[in-house]
């Protein structure tokens, strides 16, 4: 049986926001490189098709690499991401 910390805890936060801080550039520049993961970020954004007047929301966007190439394209731009 797996047993997990409240999420509330600060400690378990802590020790994960340390380590996704020490991996977010490696993994940024991981998923950033491989044409296939990249190719369907900009696929996803292409049929979205949202405008200057839209609202967004990008729910679990990691490092943002998704969330960078829809600044400035969008009205107003959201983004959370559990980690």
């Amino acid at each position: 049986v797996w047993e997990c910390a409240p999420l509330d805890a600060p400690d378990w936060f802590d020790a994960e926001a340390g380590q996704w801080d020490e991996q977010a550039d490696r993994y940024d520049a991981g998923r950033a490189a491989d044409p296939q993961y990249l190719s369907q970020i900009l696929e996803g954004i292409r049929r979205l098709r949202a405008g200057p007047t839209d609202r967004v929301l990008d729910a679990g966007c990691g490092t943002g690499l998704a969330a960078r190439r829809l600044a400035g394209r969008v009205g107003e731009l959201a983004c959370v991401d559990a980690s």
